[in-house]
C-alpha cells in the first residue's frame, strides 16, 4: 500500500497487448494500492510517478500490524473502500449518460480540483496532459479530444500548450459539465 507524500503519482493498467491506458492521478495525501494489500491477491493496477514523486510504502505485514495497535485503521480503509466503489459508480454512470464534451468537461475539472494552481490567466492544471491520455480518462478518441480542446481554445474556455492545460473561464466549463 502506497500513500503519495509530494507530487503525484499516475494509474494505469496495461493489456495483454501492452497498451498502457490512464486510469487516474493520486496527489499528495492519496493512498494507492489498497486492494492488494488487503486480499494478497496481484495489483489490479500499476502507479508511476507523474514527473517527481515522494511515497511512503507499507507491506502487507506493516499493514497488519498497524490494524491490530489501531484498529480504528480498519474503519479508514472500509470508509477508502466505500468512496472508491461510489466514485466508481459515479464514473460508470458519467460515461453511459453524458456526451464526450460532458466528461471531459467534468475530467477536467476533477484535476484541477486536486492539481490545480490558480494564476492570473486561470486556473493552471499542474500535471503534463497529453490529448492520449486525455482521452483514455474519458473513454474517448484522442481525435475527439483534440477538436474539443480545440473549439475551446477557440472559444476561450481553456488555453493549452504541449499537454498543459489552463482553465481560463471555469463557469463556462462547470455549465458545459452539466448541459
Amino acid at each position: 500500500m502506497f500513500r503519495v507524500l509530494e507530487c503525484s503519482a499516475r494509474v494505469s493498467n496495461v493489456s495483454r497487448t501492452g497498451q498502457e491506458t490512464v486510469l487516474d492521478y493520486y496527489g499528495p495525501g492519496a493512498w494507492f494500492g489498497e486492494v492488494s494489500a488487503i486480499d494478497g491477491l496481484p495489483r489490479v493496477h500499476d502507479a508511476r510517478a507523474h514527473e517527481s514523486a515522494t511515497v511512503l510504502h507499507l507491506t502487507t505485514s506493516d499493514l497488519d500490524d498497524l490494524m491490530i495497535l489501531h484498529p480504528v485503521l480498519s474503519r479508514a480503509l472500509l470508509r477508502l473502500q466505500a468512496l472508491r466503489l461510489r466514485l466508481l459508480l459515479v464514473a460508470l454512470e458519467t460515461y453511459s449518460a453524458q456526451s464526450m464534451e460532458q466528461r471531459l468537461a467534468n475530467r477536467l475539472l476533477m484535476l484541477a480540483i486536486s492539481f490545480g494552481v490558480a494564476t492570473t490567466k486561470g486556473l493552471k492544471i499542474k500535471l503534463h496532459l497529453p490529448q492520449e491520455t486525455l482521452a483514455q480518462l474519458i473513454g474517448a478518441t484522442r481525435q475527439g479530444v483534440n477538436q474539443i480542446l480545440k473549439k475551446w481554445e477557440a472559444e476561450g474556455t481553456i488555453g493549452q500548450r504541449y499537454g498543459r492545460i489552463l482553465l481560463l473561464d471555469q463557469a463556462r466549463l462547470e455549465k458545459l459539465a452539466q448541459d
